[in-house]
């Protein structure tokens, strides 16, 4: 089947790649033909040079969907499966196998000046493909059918890599056949994905996606290219009981996929803190309404990434902040009136990151608070460990820390238990960070997360 138009878009660069790898590839196999042209018979080390490239190429052009590139690439592949492995079967007629092995790198070589170019891959000529054929026929009748046919029967006979995100129309032929093969390509995805999925989940998160930028899809891809490689070593070094060979060069290139995919990993679990914010907003306007107070959410930085985990207990103390600012620090409206402030009350919630730590920042312009009030409630519920006259500021701050404390008089519907401040110390501990309490009395209160 011809290759459709190659319309990648914004992904140059992995046809750089390919064009670049695939290069070095034709480049190695003339070099090994070259060094052997004054040979009268081809060994081993000639046909597993040969061997490697040609199955190298075909996998990366199946990777890239030029079909005609990989098509005659298996089509070699299987005619010097023929002569691979064993000693006696060497290459005798040295100038017909140079023919054809030049022939086919000549056509890669004009292939990949073409896509280099951004045109399509041309397919090969017929005369090339009939000579191929006819040289492994041949082959065929020599060594016996069973065995020189064992290679091709062994080999898969789906493999996907890419899917463009564009197919150009066809003729209508060429449409049945590509539905064909689509049928079967999901086929298999879905059968492998069955086989891969945790049954245990559930819910929401087994359809949850992600959004991957250009960089990250770049590092996939070329994780893709690298794995590739050491699949095609481990094939090609196969022997009859299944094990193959990884060398140490390829155990570094799968330590660092492993690396760069766990990292990519990462960042495609972090999350923002938008809808975080949009709680919030509603938490305010409820709590306004039923204390009769007047108040409003600003927040900055809620773009900020995080992990998606991080966040979700994060939301839970942010929460209990602003249910605080709402409720103790805001005054009512005449309190505001007497102290002279603007009757709208207004809570700031920001999010940004210095020296790679999240750092929250909760602040109200509310009465501030009291320190005498949190220390006479401290000593009454014996929290007190030295002299009040010794307590700093920050120390009396942190007191409010404390299981039990709290300055309101009554519990209210939002608060007045003593518990909610410190299930926020305790959050804030779990995840690794460190809370910083700062306040002017009468002007308002400060809370600083760092994480």
């Amino acid at each position: 089947m011809g290759n459709e138009e190659n319309s990648r878009g914004g992904d140059g660069s992995m046809i750089e790649m390919f064009c670049d790898e695939s290069n070095g590839i034709v480049q190695d196999m003339r070099k090994c033909m070259i060094s052997a042209k004054n040979e009268t018979v081809y060994g081993q080390s000639v046909v597993e040079e040969i061997f490697r490239g040609v199955h190298t190429l075909k996998a990366n052009a199946s990777m890239m969907l030029f079909d005609d590139i990989a098509e005659l690439s298996k089509r070699l592949e299987s005619l010097l499966y023929s002569f691979k492995g064993d000693e006696e079967r060497n290459v005798t007629d040295v100038q017909r196998f140079s023919f054809v092995i030049n022939s086919y790198l000549d056509y890669v070589d004009e292939q990949i000046d073409r896509v280099a170019c951004g045109e399509v891959p041309e397919i090969y000529e017929a005369e090339l493909l009939q000579r191929i054929e006819e040289y492994a026929e041949e082959l065929k009748r020599e060594i016996g059918e069973d065995d020189s046919s064992e290679y091709e029967e062994n080999q898969p006979k789906h493999q996907f890599f890419y899917i463009p995100g564009k197919v150009e129309e066809k003729e209508e032929k060429e449409e049945e056949e590509q539905e064909q093969e689509e049928y079967i390509a999901l086929e298999y995805l879905e059968n492998r994905q069955s086989e891969m999925i945790d049954p245990s989940i559930e819910g929401d998160d087994f359809h949850k996606t992600y959004m991957i930028s250009e960089e990250e899809k770049e590092k996939v891809f070329r994780g893709v290219v690298w794995l590739q490689r050491v699949l095609n070593h481990i094939e090609y070094t196969q022997g009859d009981d299944g094990i193959g060979e990884v060398t140490k060069e390829d155990f570094g290139k799968l330590q660092e996929l492993y690396e760069g995919l766990y990292s990519i990993k990462r960042h495609l679990t972090k999350t923002d803190f938008v809808p975080v914010a949009k709680k919030l907003e509603i938490v305010v306007d409820e709590m306004t309404e039923k204390l009769h107070k007047n108040a409003k959410l600003l927040v900055k930085g809620e773009e900020t990434a995080v992990d998606f985990d991080v966040r979700e207990k994060l939301s839970g103390v942010l929460i209990h902040m602003i249910r605080n600012a709402v409720d103790h620090g805001i005054e009512d409206m005449d309190g505001r009136e007497i102290a002279g402030k603007s009757p709208m009350g207004l809570i700031t919630l920001s999010f940004h990151t210095h020296d790679g730590h999240l750092v929250i920042i909760v602040k109200d312009d509310g009465k501030g608070l009291d320190k005498a009030a949190i220390l006479r409630k401290a000593k009454a519920r014996g929290l007190l460990e030295k002299p009040e006259e010794e307590y700093t500021s920050e120390e009396i701050f942190k007191l409010v820390l404390k299981s039990g404390l709290t300055t309101r008089e009554e519990v209210g519907e939002f608060s007045g238990q003593g518990v909610g401040m410190n299930v926020i110390e305790h959050n804030i501990k779990d995840l690794g960070g460190k809370l910083k309490i700062s306040s002017d009395e009468g002007l308002g209160t400060t809370f600083q997360i760092v994480l």
